[in-house]
C-alpha cells in the first residue's frame, strides 16, 4: 500500500505541475507568434497589434488612413526593387521604392494639367541590410511640397509562418518634407528569408491630394554567420 500511495502522490504532483505550467507556456506562445494577416487585414490592425498605445495617440484622421490601407494591397503604387545596389547615403544592401504624384485638388475633382514638378512628387524609399539574426532598415518618405503631417511604418514578415513578427513607425507632426523611420529587427532566424514592407502616407498641403498611400517591399535573407 505504501508503494501505491507513493505512485499516486507522484502522479498527482506531475498533474499539478503540468496544470500550473500550461497557462504560462500558452501565454508566451501567444505573444511570440506574431500577427497572422487575413485578406482584409490593414496596416491599422498591424499597428494596433504591436503598439496599441501608440496607435491610440494618433490623430483620428491618420488612424482612419491606417485602417483603410490593406496589408496585402499595393494599389496605387509604383514599385522598384534593386538588389545589392546601396543607397548613396547608407550601407543598405537591398533597396526598394514607391512613388506617386501629389495632385491639385480642383473644384471639379479633375486632375490638374500643370507640370508634375508644380503639383508635387512623393517617394517612399526602403533600404535594408542583414546580419546573422538581425535586419537593419531605413524607410524615408519624401515630398517636394511641405506637408502638415507625414508618417511611415516598417514591418518584417516571415513567409514560412505567414506572420508579421515585428513593427516600427514614425510620424512628423510639424510641417515637413521628410519622415524617416529606422532601426533593427532583432531575434530573427539565421540564414532565413524575410519580407520587409514599408508604408508611407501624408496629409497634403491645402489644395492638393494624394490618391493612395505608398507601399513598397524588399526581400532579405539573414546571414549564416
Amino acid at each position: 500500500m505504501s508503494v501505491l500511495k507513493k505512485v499516486v502522490s507522484l502522479v498527482l504532483a506531475l498533474v499539478l505541475m503540468a496544470s500550473l505550467s500550461v497557462p504560462t507556456f500558452a501565454s508566451e506562445m501567444t505573444t511570440s507568434e506574431g500577427f497572422a494577416p487575413t485578406a482584409t487585414s490593414t496596416w491599422g490592425d498591424l499597428y494596433c497589434y504591436f503598439d496599441p498605445e501608440g496607435f491610440a495617440k494618433l490623430p483620428v484622421a491618420i488612424q482612419i488612413e491606417y485602417n483603410n490601407a490593406l496589408l496585402v494591397s499595393e494599389t496605387g503604387t509604383n514599385t522598384m526593387n534593386l538588389e545589392m545596389i546601396p543607397l548613396s547615403d547608407s550601407n543598405a544592401e537591398t533597396t526598394a521604392s514607391a512613388y506617386a504624384t501629389l495632385y491639385e485638388d480642383t473644384s471639379a475633382g479633375e486632375i490638374s494639367t500643370q507640370d508634375l514638378s508644380i503639383r508635387g512628387l512623393v517617394e517612399l524609399l526602403l533600404g535594408v541590410s542583414s546580419t546573422k539574426t538581425t535586419i537593419e532598415y531605413t524607410a524615408t518618405l519624401l515630398c517636394t511640397k511641405t506637408c502638415p503631417w507625414m508618417y511611415c511604418s516598417v514591418t518584417v514578415y516571415d513567409a514560412d509562418t505567414d506572420k508579421f513578427v515585428d513593427f516600427d513607425s514614425a510620424i512628423e507632426s510639424d510641417p515637413t518634407k521628410i519622415c524617416v523611420v529606422d532601426g533593427t529587427f532583432d531575434g530573427l532566424k539565421s540564414k532565413h528569408k524575410y519580407k520587409i514592407k514599408a508604408f508611407g502616407n501624408l496629409t497634403p498641403p491645402q489644395g492638393y491630394y494624394l490618391s493612395n498611400p505608398l507601399i513598397t517591399e524588399a526581400t532579405k535573407e539573414t546571414k549564416d554567420q
